[in-house]
Parts: C-alpha cells; structure tokens; sequence
C-alpha cells in the first residue's frame, strides 16, 4: 500500500496544484480516524507517513495534565502522577505516546481520507487565495457578479477566488444582476474559515480616486506636486480637468475628498459638521446663511484650516469672481513701507468664534490671534477681519490708531490691481490654497434658478499635520476645524459671517 499512498499524494497534488505536504498531512489524519473506530472509547492517534517510502506508523498519545486538574477525555488524558509511572521525565504539558496496529490503506481508509483530503485542498486553496490578494488590499479587482441576495453580492473574481459585497458599501440607487461585470476596492481579507473571505466596498473614498487615476494616471504623481507648491511654492494651485461629464454629482464629490485625503485631514467645517461643504446661496430660504452659503462679496480673509479648496460643478449666471492675494507680498510691502505696523500684526487680536465655539471654549478667544508670524524662516499669516472686530467689540476694546492703520493697509494692499489675482473659476477646475499664505474673497454673484444656472462648488478644509510651521494661537477653536454641534444649525449663528459679507461688525448677544 506504500506505492498507492505515494500515487495518490502525487495525483491530487498534480490535479489540485497544492503541496504534497498538505495531501500528505491528510491523508495522516484521514487514517488515524480509520483507526479510531477499532477503539470503543474517544482516544488521540497520530500517523506519520515516511514521504520517500510511502510506510507509515501509527501512535497513541496521551496529554499530560496536572493532578489537581479535572479530566476531560480520560481515554486521551494522564495526570502527572500516572504519567511519571510510566515515564520519570514527563510533566504537566507534556505528551505520553506508544506505537500502536496501524490499518490498511483500504476501501474504509480511502474514503475518509478522500474526504480529509478534499476539506485540506479547499483549505489550501483558500489560503492561495488570501496569500494572493492579501497585497493588493486598497487596490480595485474586478470580477462578475456570481450572486445576489438581500444582504450581498458574491463576486468571482477568477481563479477560485471569491469575494462579497455587502448590500451597504453598494453605491446608492445601483442594482446587479448575475453575469455583470464590475469593479470594486479590496477592503479587506478575513480569516473566516468559510465563506467568502475577500470583502469589497464601493463607497469607500478610495474607490474613486482610484477610478481617477486610471482615467488621469498622471494625478498621482500631480497630487505630491500639488501638495509641494502648496505648502512650499507660491501657496496657490488651480487644478483643471476634473471629469464632469462622466460621474455624478457624489462621485465626483468622493474623486475631489480622496484627493484632499491625500493632502491631508478633511476637517469639519460648520456646526452641523459638513466636511464636504457645497459653496451654493440659500439666502432665499436663510436670511442669516453662512459666508460660502450666500451669493454676496466675501471681503478678502483667510478660511480657518492650513488647506482651502473649491471644485467648481458649475458658475453662476453673473458675477462670483474668485479673488485670492498673497499674504507674503502684504507682508514684504509693510516690511519696505510701513514697518511700524509689524508690531501691532504680529502680537495680534482676539477673535470672536461666531457662536461656533465649543462647549467648553469662550466666544471669543482668550488670546491674540497673530496677523503674521514668522517661524523656522517662513512668514505666516491669518486674517479674518469680520471675527477681529467683532471680538474687540465684545471685550469692549478700541483698537488703537496704530492698529487700524495697519489693518487698513493690508486691506488696500490685499485689493491692490498688482497684488489682487481675479477670475472665474470655470467647471471642472478646483484650487487648492494655503490659508496661511493665500487670502481669497469673491465677488457678489446672482443665479438663475429657474433656468437651472446656478453656483455650485464643493469645498475642503484640510488640516495638515506637522504642515507649515505656524503658531497655534492662529487657531481659533481649541481643535481642527468647527465643533459638531448636535441638532444645530448655522441659521442665527451667522452673524460674524453677516460682517464678513457686509464689511461692518455685527454682534450677537453674548452671555
């Protein structure tokens, strides 16, 4: 029967494309369970093929517990006591064992050892298949739909591979039917031990960026050039060919928040904790809508994260500019021109957080909040006027002569033809900007709904961890971004922003 143990090994091996150690290693167990039946009590065997030869040997072991212990499986248990009778050296963990009649490769052996062996080539196929993919977790696989059901879609992917994906990382309003083609992100290889083991998603925020990059390879590398220019260059990037034409509205909205991702974190921008926020007006139904929420001039400021972005979907019927000025060019004319006015920009004001503010933090900061700041050689900048007036109103503080000069001049200088940049941002075109290099402002703009021209953009506010280096009492909240607050909403907390728009202070009631 040696040969046929060998023929057999070498057979299934060949047909199934696993090892031989792995038939060998089943067809071990499958004959230690043929010789577990001659035995009326539950006992433990072990076979050991000799792999050249194809003879085996069969044990009989017993598991060493200690004597304190109560035993389980006496027909496979001995206590320390029992065990030192029949062996000095052995101790509690330790394994007793005698050689035992090993049965014949027979009919009896060769069914359950074709059992044993098909569960073990399952096995290790599923295994081939996790060694396969478990690299290529994050990236997109495409397969055909082999089944749906309520909860799922089991998708083949080739190769004995399969993978499913659950009902709730479906993209929504999509639907599938067997024999479709589709494409989906790698999330995840699982351990289970049945069941498909690869798990896919379509929602994730990496699934389109990486459709995005197969449909522009080269944004890959553009993003790191982007992220560069931003941060060490002028401070400044327009992107352009943002593909419109080919994705929703929310896909294109997950392209443009897996691209910020890879610049850094998407932070909250409102109350209502919008990290993806649509720059559109709702004036019409929101008297009091946030600054990106209505349709007048934005007088030139600076957002409240390191990186501001907007995507643009569509334009207005008039007007909506984009203005953007350099905070380092305000700087050097005041360096050559006006140097007195550093002192007061650089020890700052304090700013009041537009009922924004956290539980736990004041309305208005409990520090100055620096103009401009130089660390590590590079020059940095914050400026929010609307908030700064209002805060020094608040406090019921005047600024001095010297303080209202040196904000005026920033101001003329920021709007300056020579100094301020002004344009149109078209469909499909997106900046991105370094807040605390970049002002930016936008022109009054009107739409016209009943056509269906109306201003869309989407916006990101990415902090950047160890980004430029800057103080943090530029910061007005204690964290990134704006405090979630539960069941509220900008409408009449918007006040500051009112200032911002209109160019005067006006203040809200503070306790």
């Amino acid at each position: 029967m040696s040969k046929e143990i060998l023929l057999v090994v070498e057979s299934v091996s060949h047909e199934k494309g696993v090892s031989e150690d792995i038939i060998f290693e089943a067809l071990e167990l499958a004959l230690a369970t043929a010789t577990k039946k001659r035995y009326a009590e539950e006992v433990e065997l072990r076979v050991a093929i000799d792999k050249t030869s194809g003879e085996y040997d069969t044990f009989r072991y017993w598991d060493v517990i200690p004597d304190d212990e109560e035993m389980e499986f006496p027909g496979a248990q001995l206590t320390v006591t029992e065990a030192k009778e029949k062996d000095p050296l052995l101790d509690a963990g330790g394994r007793y064992e005698i050689p035992v009649e090993s049965v014949e490769f027979g009919r009896i052996a060769a069914q359950t050892a074709k059992q044993v062996i098909v569960q073990k080539v399952r096995e290790a196929e599923r295994a081939q298949v996790v060694d396969v993919y478990r690299s290529r977790v994050g990236e997109l696989v495409n397969g055909q739909v082999k089944k749906v059901t309520r909860e799922a879609v089991i998708v083949d992917l080739g190769n004995n591979a399969e993978a499913i994906l659950p009902r709730e990382v479906w993209i929504p309003r999509e639907t599938f039917r067997i024999g479709d083609r589709l494409r989906a992100l790698l999330e995840e290889v699982r351990p289970e031990a049945r069941g498909p083991q690869l798990a896919l998603t379509r929602t994730s925020t990496d699934v389109l960026i990486e459709l995005f990059k197969i449909e522009v390879p080269e944004i890959a590398d553009d993003i790191a050039t982007i992220f560069d220019q931003i941060q060490n260059g002028y401070g400044f990037v327009l992107v352009r060919g943002f593909p419109l034409d080919r994705y929703t509205e929310e896909e294109l909205g997950l392209i443009y928040w897996g691209i910020g991702t890879h610049m850094g974190t998407g932070v909250s921008q409102s109350v209502m904790g919008d990290r993806l926020g649509h720059v559109m007006d709702f004036s019409a139904d929101n008297p009091n809508a946030r600054a990106y929420r209505n349709k007048q001039t934005l007088s030139m400021h600076t957002d409240l994260s390191e990186i501001v972005s907007l995507l643009s979907l569509s334009t207005a019927k008039s007007g909506g500019l984009s203005q953007f000025s350099s905070l380092i060019t305000i700087h050097n004319e005041i360096v050559e021109n006006n140097p007195e006015y550093l002192e007061p920009l650089y020890r700052g004001f304090p700013y009041y957080r537009a009922g924004e503010e956290g539980p736990d933090e004041e309305p208005v900061t409990p520090w100055n909040v620096p103009v401009f700041s130089y660390q590590e050689g590079l020059i940095s900048g914050r400026l929010v006027r609307a908030f700064l007036e209002n805060g020094l109103e608040i406090l019921g503080r005047e600024k001095t002569e010297l303080e209202a000069a040196a904000l005026d001049y920033v101001d003329e200088v920021a709007n300056r033809p020579d100094v301020r940049l002004e344009f149109l941002i078209q469909p499909g075109e997106a900046f991105f900007q370094n807040n605390y290099v970049v002002l930016h402002g936008r022109t009054e703009f009107e739409d016209d709904v009943d056509a269906g021209i109306r201003r869309h953009l989407l916006r990101l506010w990415l902090d950047v961890p160890n980004g430029r280096p800057a103080p943090k009492e530029m910061n007005i909240f204690e964290g990134a971004g704006i405090a979630r607050h539960e069941g509220k909403t900008p409408t009449g907390e918007g006040d500051a922003y009112k200032a911002l728009v209109k160019g005067k202070p006006v203040l809200e009631p503070v306790s």
